[in-house]
């Protein structure tokens, strides 16, 4: 992975973090990887990494083709 490339991980991961343990992401709304890559300033790859490392967490339920929640 490039540098530049785990910066966008790293700060995908915190930020979505942050928006969970805060409650602007309220319990079992469903995370729209759009809005929130433009409101985190990422891509959507990064995003998606992020989901993962939050799903592994447990603060992110991920199913196929239903997209990701928070719990």
């Amino acid at each position: 992975m490039k540098f530049n490339s785990k910066i966008s991980v790293d700060s995908a991961t915190n930020g979505l973090r942050e928006l969970i343990l805060s409650q602007e992401l309220s319990a079992g709304a469903p995370i729209r990887q759009d809005a929130l890559s433009a409101k985190l300033r990422v891509s959507r790859t990064p995003l998606r990494q992020a989901l993962q490392t939050l799903s592994e967490e447990g603060l992110v339920t991920q199913s196929d083709y239903r997209g990701a929640r928070v719990p």
